[in-house]
């Protein structure tokens, strides 16, 4: 009984250390994206009017680029990993998972993968659908009717 609870509680800390270091990691890469956000406004100026299109750009950037560096599996796993530790409502959270899916089915293109500069193309593929006017990207949390029923309570 003590050795499954010393290896129940040291399973605990190992999750705790893997739940912040990806929170850090991904609040790096979000940096990085307000960065790579702003250089993409003197490619297509709208981007920067639109209501909520920094917020996920930024999702859609982190959640790509790490699915580039590590993989698909890993990019999820650290998104919803930081998504249960910052415990945002529904709507926030549903609509920054859904970006970060489309950060990951982005990163998986074959205009971004064999790009010289991954990530680079990446930024440009992000901006590019934050102007069309279909776009796969969750921009509004209060207008996304993807939303709408998952979180009727918020």
């Amino acid at each position: 009984m003590r050795r499954t609870l010393a290896a129940l509680r040291v399973s605990c800390v190992i999750l705790l250390l893997l739940v912040a270091t990806a929170v850090g990691v991904v609040h790096g890469l979000k940096e990085t994206a307000r960065d790579r956000f702003d250089s993409m406004t003197g490619i297509y100026p709208d981007i920067a009017t639109l209501r909520g299109g920094c917020d996920a750009f930024k999702h859609v950037y982190a959640s790509g680029v790490m699915t580039l560096v590590l993989d698909e599996d890993l990019a999820r796993l650290a998104g919803r990993a930081v998504e249960l530790a910052e415990q945002e409502p529904c709507r926030q959270q549903t609509h920054n998972l859904i970006n970060n899916a489309v950060g990951r089915g982005f990163a998986q293109t074959p205009q971004v993968r064999s790009a010289k500069q991954p990530s680079a193309m990446l930024a440009e593929y992000i901006a590019a659908a934050l102007v069309r006017p279909d776009t796969e990207l969750s921009l509004d949390v209060w207008v996304d009717p993807r939303l709408q029923d998952l979180c009727a309570s918020d």
